[in-house]
């Protein structure tokens, strides 16, 4: 799931992701910034789904997201999360590549809003990029 192969449905939600990584300076702040983020996508689509339906979408994306970046599949979704302390855990400071860790986070983000969309259609991804851009 290259970047140039993102439906265009998915780019504007993987936009607002981006806008809320890029402040970031560290690997580590990334990885804080997108629990946030993950933290607010669980909560929507369980509002939508249930939580049997949310970690089923969450963990599909990880497996996805890994087939082209394997350090996406350090991400773990549990009963009622997803932990990134797997991949917290292969950020080496002050090596890390923040813009590598970019990469793996977009992409994750980016299988979401595609499962999204391929259950759906893109109503609800338009839905999820506005509740992210307002927090």
């Amino acid at each position: 799931m290259d970047a140039s192969n993102w439906s265009p449905e998915v780019r504007p939600a993987v936009e607002v992701l981006r806008g809320r990584l890029a402040d970031c300076g560290t690997c580590f702040e990334m990885a804080d910034a997108y629990e946030d983020v993950l933290r607010a996508i669980w909560a929507f689509c369980a509002r939508l789904v249930g939580e049997a339906g949310t970690r089923a979408i969450l963990a599909r994306a990880v497996r996805v997201a890994a087939r082209d970046e394997p350090l996406a599949g350090s991400i773990q979704v549990t009963s009622d999360r997803v932990e990134l302390d797997r991949l917290r855990a292969s950020f080496v400071e002050p090596d890390c590549d923040v813009a590598v860790a970019a990469r793996v986070l977009l992409r994750v983000g980016a299988a979401v809003f595609q499962t999204l969309i391929d259950l759906t259609g893109n109503t609800l991804v338009e839905s999820l990029a506005r509740e992210l851009q307002r927090r």
